[in-house]
């Protein structure tokens, strides 16, 4: 008796060898210092984005259980990406097509809806217990679905056209919100302490305070530089006591128009900053008040 020959299944597996021989060769020919079965990609330095170093090591022992198979589109998912040379986080990219991992079948070619939606509610499930994944479970599900739109467009998977439920969304994105605002005002509490630390460290600076040591003294001050011309810091740790001149005071000058009068306390003091991308010297204004 014949053993019958699943004729669909073998033809997404053809598809699969097809894709990742392409990815092979093009990978090959972009970036030849590149192993294509390496753990490690070193992109850093290669990749017209930026991008740093890739590991496989832990998205691959995601579907260490799994079907050799969503390994291998994987990689090729990830050499996609690479080629395209659009995305600096290809980490980040990524974890869509690592949601796959959830899904309660064995192979890339056993995928199908009632699959997909398994993971849309493992991860809604576990936003409802710690909200503060609901933010990453709705930027999950989105990339997934484009992961899987590239996957039917390569002949892998059938064209599953997966799309977030409404509910879910909208779940999803109410969970998100109230994590977002309890966030906020637990931030706000902080930040009014840390307002009251630093006033209370100008203070101590212009007092002379003994307990405060000279790098003290210089992050405070560093600090102060920062509030009233905003800049980076490798910029004002360039400053030296001569880059300050003080100008005609003009609180005297008549005022002759009422903008004059705002203008006056902040035109006391002039910093020069020499820049740090090469730039010459460039003024900035720095309010006294």
């Amino acid at each position: 008796m014949n053993t019958p020959v699943y004729l669909e299944r073998v033809r997404f597996q053809q598809a699969l060898e097809k894709w990742e021989a392409d990815c092979r060769q093009r990978m090959a020919l972009r970036y030849p210092a590149i192993q294509y079965d390496s753990d490690v990609w070193p992109l850093k330095g290669l990749a017209l984005t930026g991008a740093t170093d890739y590991s496989f090591t832990a998205p691959l022992a995601d579907f260490t259980a799994k079907h050799a198979s969503l390994a291998t589109a994987f990689r090729c998912h990830v050499a996609e990406l690479v080629l395209e040379e659009k995305i600096k986080a290809i980490r980040v990219a990524t974890s869509g097509f690592r949601a796959l991992r959830l899904a309660p079948v064995e192979s890339l070619i056993d995928l199908n809806s009632a699959a997909l939606r398994s993971i849309e509610a493992t991860l809604l499930q576990r936003a409802r217990s710690q909200p503060s994944t609901a933010k990453r479970a709705l930027e999950d599900l989105d990339k997934l679905g484009r992961a899987l739109d590239t996957l039917a467009a390569k002949g892998v998977v059938p064209p599953l056209r997966y799309t977030m439920k409404h509910e879910t969304r909208t779940e999803l994105l109410t969970l998100q919100a109230s994590r977002q605002k309890q966030w906020w005002q637990t931030k706000a509490e902080m930040l009014d302490r840390m307002i009251e630390a630093l006033n209370e460290a100008f203070n101590a600076l212009f007092a002379n305070d003994p307990r405060l040591a000279p790098g003290d003294r210089i992050a405070i001050a560093a600090m102060g530089l920062e509030l009233c011309a905003p800049s980076r810091i490798n910029e004002i740790l360039c400053l030296s006591v001569e880059d300050h001149v003080t100008i005609d005071d003009y609180a005297k000058r008549k005022a002759t128009r009422q903008t004059d009068g705002m203008h006056a306390a902040h035109q006391m003091l002039l910093i020069t900053m020499k820049g740090s991308k090469g730039l010459n010297g460039a003024l900035n204004l720095c309010s006294i008040s």
